[in-house]
């Protein structure tokens, strides 16, 4: 039977309001199946419907299930957050790879759990996730900055993906959103091999439209992450937010010329 159907073929019930998200997957019919599986079960309850869910997602394209696992995760909470991360691990391995599940699901089980990058216990003050504030993932991140890459191997392995699964969630959960834009200028800045080209895609495309409002500095670190972000898009995709940077103001360096003469191709070519 379907893990679209109403049940299982054990006999394990999808959650409330399931098959509307299913149907039509946005924030509001996330919320619904998140309700249920906080409010209606506790987490050996949830465990199967998570289950269930998991495997919808699994089942789906890769964008679909980006879409879908990033609504729900972003509206689940402590114990039932951790056990559908494991769920959706569990499930989908083999369908995706380990630093995309890296990156859809660090910050959101470390945050959800306020458990910071190489505790060995959850914080005894928990994170607030509606709405997060922009507090936590920078503590998350200096957190992750202290851990030597022997101390640990995972950790060495997908650095990068880490810093960029607190970009996504952040970016998705921040409010007010605009106090996300350094870090998405760190994270460009600075080294961002072994990160998803999907990830860095929509990390870029949520960075351009907060720089456009106001003249770009003469600051050689936020020109480098413009750069960087404006390589990774396609030339069509970077087009419309090269129209409307503000670049008169960026100087003459290197780092200058270099994105001004991107910027000049994007738009003649």
């Amino acid at each position: 039977m379907s893990v679209m159907s109403s049940e299982s073929s054990a006999g394990a019930a999808l959650p409330k309001g399931w098959q509307a998200f299913a149907a039509k997957p946005d924030e509001t019919t996330a919320k619904a199946v998140a309700k249920v599986l906080q409010e209606e079960m506790n987490p050996s309850q949830a465990d199967a419907s998570m289950k269930l869910i998991a495997k919808t997602l699994a089942e789906r394209s890769a964008r679909e299930r980006s879409k879908l696992s990033r609504l729900i995760a972003s509206q689940l909470r402590g114990d039932i957050a951790r056990g559908f991360v494991k769920a959706y691990a569990r499930i989908n391995t083999g369908h995706e790879s380990k630093e995309s599940m890296v990156e859809y699901f660090y910050a959101f089980g470390h945050l959800a759990t306020s458990t910071l990058p190489g505790a060995k216990a959850p914080s005894t003050t928990p994170v607030g996730l509606d709405p997060l504030k922009l507090d936590p993932v920078k503590e998350h991140l200096a957190a992750l900055s202290l851990i030597k890459d022997t101390d640990d191997s995972s950790i060495k392995r997908h650095r990068n993906n880490i810093v960029a699964s607190y970009c996504a969630f952040g970016i998705q959960n921040v409010r007010p959103k605009p106090h996300m834009v350094p870090l998405l200028i760190d994270f460009f800045a600075g080294s961002t091999g072994g990160v998803t080209i999907e990830t860095q895609r929509y990390l870029a495309r949520e960075l351009f439209p907060w720089l456009q409002k106001d003249p770009i500095p003469a600051d050689p670190k936020i020109l480098t992450a413009l750069y960087h972000a404006a390589l990774i898009l396609p030339s069509w995709s970077f087009k419309p937010f090269a129209a409307q940077l503000k670049l008169d103001t960026i100087g003459d360096s290197e780092q200058a010329r270099r994105l001004r003469a991107l910027v000049g191709k994007t738009l003649t070519g």
